[in-house]
């Protein structure tokens, strides 16, 4: 008679789903319960329990144990900062029509917006804004989004030249009879 043991496969991996980039690595960890006796292999060829990542990709591990029964996982890793673009520096004249657009819905949980011009904050925190004109000069505009469901954040700027516009000035001569001079 011969004694066999009959090992499970390890527990599948622990990492929680999705995986969210904002601005720094992303830790995932396989093996949250810190199980003795597992080995890890990653997709990357890391063969630790957690894998620091910074870009989004599919990441997966296979867990062996130590009877060599395997379990494994595949986690999406995605950058969850909104993705916008208030597009190139303009050139406008005074009292022109102009908006700024981060082509971002409020979203829900809500997106928040935070402009600014020039350093000073705006009352707006729309995911656009009209720009103010009618005064010639150099803005900065700047707008800072935070998503409402990864925390995430993002920010751009647009420079926006505002020239004045030209002044017209008539004058009305008074034309002697009889002469064409006015």
């Amino acid at each position: 008679i011969q004694d066999v043991t009959i090992s499970g496969n390890p527990n599948e991996p622990t990492f929680v789903k999705p995986g969210v980039i904002c601005d720094t690595e992303l830790i995932i960890d396989a093996d949250t319960t810190n199980t003795a006796g597992l080995s890890f292999l990653w997709n990357t060829g890391d063969t630790t329990s957690t894998l620091s990542v910074t870009q989004p990709a599919n990441y997966s591990v296979t867990i062996t144990n130590a009877a060599g029964c395997i379990s494994s996982d595949t986690i999406e890793v995605f950058d969850g900062r909104p993705q916008m673009d208030l597009g190139p520096n303009l050139i406008v004249c005074q009292d022109d029509s102009v908006g700024l657009n981060t082509g971002l819905p409020p979203g829900v949980p809500p997106n928040t917006f935070q402009w600014t011009v020039n350093g000073a904050p705006l009352a707006n925190n729309n995911y656009f804004l009209i720009v103010d004109t009618s005064t010639p000069g150099v803005f900065d505009y700047r707008v800072r989004v935070i998503d409402g469901l990864t925390s995430c954040i993002a920010e751009d700027s647009v420079t926006i030249t505002v020239n004045p516009s030209p002044t017209a000035t008539t004058s009305v001569i008074n034309s002697s009879c009889g002469n064409d001079n006015g």
